[in-house]
């Protein structure tokens, strides 16, 4: 959908999309696996495992918690032959800047709702 789309829902829609998008979130329940692995795979081509469990550590589910420091130098790469997915920082854009507007307008409508 172009933005010239966009704009033709109008504001009052387009707030209940927001709010409809903000309680499916919600809304949303988590299946654990256990015993379980982590994969990351390129369009149809095969999973790649980059981690694996069969315990739980000081009693607690496992959990993979990838941090990325705003840095320049800060890079992950999952290489699979000649493919590879990198995840990086970078200076902010105009596409951050507007990802930045849409989850503070999800969070203040949530609030206002109660949620």
């Amino acid at each position: 959908m172009d933005n010239q789309e966009t704009q033709n829902y109008g504001a009052g829609a387009e707030a209940e999309a927001q709010n409809h998008n903000a309680q499916q979130l919600v809304e949303k329940t988590l299946t654990p696996i256990f015993p379980c692995e982590w994969c990351f795979k390129f369009g149809d081509n095969e999973p790649q495992v980059f981690a694996a469990t069969n315990e739980k550590i000081d009693d607690q589910e496992p959990a993979i918690r990838l941090m990325l420091a705003n840095t320049e130098e800060t890079t992950v790469t999952f290489q699979d032959g000649d493919n590879a997915f990198t995840l990086f920082c970078r200076p902010l854009t105009e596409a951050g800047q507007v990802l930045i507007n849409q989850n503070n307008q999800l969070q203040d409508d949530a609030e206002s709702n109660g949620l």
